[in-house]
């Protein structure tokens, strides 16, 4: 590969990283915890969209407290996983450790 190739390989995938980002401020992601007695919905942005909690998570304090730490991890989770995927796709060569 010359070098005009490979700087018009990395204008595309500029411009790829930039529709993509764009494209994840606009998606949510949903983290549940507790088999769903809590829930929370975040944007790839990371605002925080929406938090439920049901009337049943309300009665020990302390179990919520957890169960909204792991909801919100969980969404954070989903938000990486669905980051990393893009990201691997949006590479057509290999960098060193990554792949």
């Amino acid at each position: 590969m010359n070098i005009v190739e490979l700087m018009k390989q990395i204008q595309r995938i500029k411009s790829n990283l930039e529709e993509l980002q764009e494209e994840m401020k606009n998606r949510e992601f949903l983290g549940e915890a507790g088999a769903g007695l809590v829930r929370v919905v975040i944007n790839g942005a990371l605002d925080v969209i929406s938090v439920e909690i049901s009337e049943e998570a309300m009665e020990d304090r302390k179990a919520l407290e957890v169960l909204v730490r792991v909801a919100f991890q969980d969404a954070l989770n989903k938000f990486k996983e669905s980051g990393e995927s893009i990201f691997k796709g949006l590479f057509p060569f290999k960098f060193g450790g990554l792949s």
